[in-house]
């Protein structure tokens, strides 16, 4: 009889260990989980974030200024081309593909930068984009007319491009015109940009293309002509040299 009650007690006894050891494997096993749970979340939140800004510089500055001169030459339209800003110094022009700022004084492209790589490059429509050049010609403030908010500042002296809450220049170049080739009377085998800029009073600057050239893709013939429309002295750059 008290042998009996001995068993039991040990099988009792034997039983509850092995139900604790079986409780504290489920809370291990449990523990292990949520742990590792949170790890994963905090390993996706720290790189995550890191590859967005990566993105986002990337859309700003996606290609070289090599690559972008060679894709206006060859892909842009020259009816599509326009003028944002002339003095004696320099030139800009932009279009669908990018913009480029011309140094008059050394006759070569001075900076390019891409436009379709920033949804800049709108040429017509609701959707055009506005370019605004600071009277001395050192920065540019581009944003869509559909879209007031997303404006980009491209600094040509420092080659930086980034996103701005800047909504004007007090200081703001306003010599473009459009649709007047009255002084083009000796040029007419070319065909023009439809805007011209005024360097001064006397002064006008033209971008001008070989008629075979007219609506055809490409702008390798492109060439600036600056007029003066007082004693009829003319100056030819060609762009793309």
């Amino acid at each position: 009889m008290l042998s009996e009650k001995s068993l039991n007690l040990k099988n009792i006894y034997k039983n509850r260990i092995i139900n604790i050891m079986l409780i504290i494997i489920m809370i291990t096993i449990f523990c292990n989980y949520f742990v590792g749970c949170d790890t994963k979340n905090t390993n996706n939140t720290t790189t995550n974030e890191p590859i967005e800004e990566i993105k986002e510089s990337q859309k700003v500055n996606n290609n070289t200024m090599k690559e972008t001169i060679g894709e206006i030459k060859e892909l842009q339209y020259g009816a599509f081309t326009e003028i944002a800003y002339a003095s004696k110094d320099r030139v800009i022009f932009y279009g669908p593909i990018g913009l480029i700022v011309y140094d008059i004084l050394n006759q070569e492209i001075y900076r390019a930068i891409n436009l379709e790589s920033i949804n800049m490059n709108h040429i017509q429509g609701d959707e055009v984009t506005i370019f605004k050049v600071k009277d001395n010609g050192s920065q540019i403030l581009m944003y869509n007319d559909s879209d007031h908010k997303n404006r980009y500042l491209y600094d040509i002296e420092n080659d930086t491009l980034e996103k701005t809450d800047n909504k004007d220049f007090t200081d703001e170049y306003e010599g473009v015109k459009y649709f007047d080739n009255d002084y083009l009377k000796n040029h007419e085998d070319m065909v023009t940009a439809s805007n011209y800029a005024y360097i001064d009073k006397s002064s006008i600057c033209y971008l001008i293309l070989p008629k075979e050239d007219e609506g055809t893709k490409g702008i390798s013939h492109l060439q600036i002509l600056i007029l003066n429309k007082d004693t009829n002295k003319e100056e030819m750059y060609t762009v793309f040299s």
